[in-house]
């Protein structure tokens, strides 16, 4: 998950945050061809589970313990 936010392991909350931004920001689906949209749309929501994941210490802390 740290890999698909371009962050390492261990950073802050805001650099996560940050990370998601310029992730996000690169992949959007709207940046991308219809013909490629339905892949761009997959690849999004991965980023916003990574996303959703890293922020939340409760589940970050299992993530990190478990891969």
């Amino acid at each position: 998950l740290y890999d698909l936010l371009g962050v390492e392991k261990g950073v802050s909350e805001e650099e996560v945050r940050a990370g998601y931004r310029r992730t996000a920001v690169r992949n959007h689906p709207d940046k991308f061809p219809e013909e490629e949209r339905e892949k761009a749309n997959e690849r999004m929501m991965r980023i916003n589970a990574a996303r959703d994941v890293l922020v939340d210490p409760a589940r970050r802390r299992v993530y990190d313990e478990t891969g």
